[in-house]
């Protein structure tokens, strides 16, 4: 099979690119708000941990590109659900990876529409309703919901 250069053409194999600084530097911001989320439920109830994560991945996604929203809302998820389903190890073997896996999936489009709705009029409003959309969403499926973050 020929190998394709980065204009599509026959020719030199493509490369891996490495990503940006600034895009670690948001991964890890995202991944670490994720895991504070944590410190808002049981056992450590610190609640207002939880509108300052919130504020502080809208900030995160504030006037990004649809893409970069999408890294940035994975990494939120993984950080939080990573750490919330901890619990579920007595399970066995990857049943805590696998939770924490698909419920990190469902940041990636609430990423995306973060960030597409950053940039428009009432942007607080619209952000409020995606985090109920992507709650209300991952509290009914797959098999009835996993919610419990």
């Amino acid at each position: 099979m020929a190998s394709v250069d980065e204009a599509g053409g026959p020719g030199r194999r493509r490369r891996f690119r490495r990503p940006s600084r600034e895009a670690v530097r948001l991964a890890a911001l995202a991944l670490l708000a994720g895991a504070a989320l944590n410190l808002a439920f049981a056992p450590v109830g610190w609640w207002p941990v939880a509108p300052l994560t919130g504020a502080a991945v809208s900030a995160l996604l504030a006037g990004r590109t649809g893409r970069r929203g999408m890294l940035i809302g994975f990494w939120f998820g993984t950080g939080f659900c990573w750490v919330a389903f901890q619990f579920l190890r007595v399970f066995g073997p990857g049943a805590q990876e696998a939770v924490g896996v698909i419920e990190s999936l469902y940041f990636i489009p609430f990423g995306w529409a973060m960030a597409r709705v950053s940039l428009t009029r009432f942007a607080p409003l619209w952000q409020a309703c995606l985090w109920v959309g992507e709650e209300f969403v991952r509290s009914r499926w797959p098999c009835g919901g996993f919610s419990w973050g």
